[in-house]
């Protein structure tokens, strides 16, 4: 009963752990995504203007840039999250086997114990036969 409360805890830190991780990811790929439909605006814009092509293909280069450069930082984010969590995963692991590895010792403990009460047991059981003979 007692593993399967310590188990259940490991289960809801990971995953209280997980959903922040997850709502910080889309939180960041949802401004992304505005600051890509904001660029795409303007480059729409840009277009109907009609600027002379050259200015237009500068600035356009520069936005792209830029894209990329939000692209990479994505990236790079979804990089260390996925680092943060398996690292997490490791530990959780960790105690999860350090937990299992205890309880192992307290069923050897329970078993011995259990041997030698029987043990006793029989030793008195030999004793009031002995007497009643």
């Amino acid at each position: 009963m007692r593993d399967r409360d310590i188990n259940r805890e490991f289960d809801m830190r990971e995953m209280e752990f997980e959903y922040k991780l997850l709502t910080t990811l889309e939180n960041s790929i949802q401004r992304m995504e505005m600051k890509a439909k904001s660029m795409s605006k303007e480059i729409h814009k840009l277009k109907k203007r009609k600027k002379k092509g050259k200015e237009l293909k500068e600035y356009i280069s520069k936005k792209l840039d830029s894209a990329v450069n939000i692209s990479w930082q994505i990236i790079r984010e979804k990089k260390l999250a996925i680092e943060t969590l398996e690292s997490e995963l490791k530990a959780l692991r960790l105690k999860t086997e350090f937990v299992l590895q205890e309880e192992k010792g307290l069923k050897t403990q329970i078993t011995e114990f259990s041997a030698e009460l029987e043990q006793e047991f029989l030793k008195s059981q030999n004793l009031k036969n002995k007497k009643k003979e």
